[in-house]
């Protein structure tokens, strides 16, 4: 996998966590952008779009289920994997994240060695999904046309 392509968004309001997060990623080959703030997260998501983004929970101005909420309401995001980051490992938060329709969650302090799997899974799902859907569309014309 070429993972220069593959590119990540961190959303997180604690500099030392930007810093580790983005650390671990270009040790590992990852593109990434940094939000401070869920809102900013959104003014960045208007201009490119992330093959997955990591979504602190507890941030000022709008927490991580609320940004969630806003990035997955516009269609041209509904299929970014996003993972949640979070020092809680309790059942409620984890219910929520999976009940709002996160792709997983991430315990901080962070592993990084399970933190990058988690991220290399997800993204090899988003592509597959990606691939799935163009070969679905393919088979809806006759073969004589698909190439032209």
């Amino acid at each position: 996998m070429n993972r220069a392509k593959d590119r990540i968004l961190i959303i997180d309001d604690n500099p030392i966590n930007l810093k580790v997060v983005a650390l671990v990623l270009e040790a590992a080959g990852y593109e990434f952008r940094m939000a401070k703030s869920g809102l900013a997260a959104l003014s960045i998501l208007e201009k490119s779009k992330p093959d997955l983004i990591l979504l602190d929970i507890q941030m000022p101005e709008i927490d991580g289920f609320e940004t969630f909420k806003r990035i997955k309401e516009n269609s041209t995001n509904s299929e970014i994997p996003i993972i949640f980051l979070t020092a809680h490992t309790d059942n409620e938060v984890i219910q929520k994240v999976f009940g709002c329709g996160g792709a997983d969650i991430a315990t901080k302090p962070f592993n990084s060695d399970e933190l990058l799997a988690r991220i290399k899974t997800h993204i090899k799902l988003k592509k597959q999904s990606e691939e799935l859907f163009r070969l679905k569309e393919e088979m809806k014309f006759p073969p004589s046309l698909r190439k032209i």
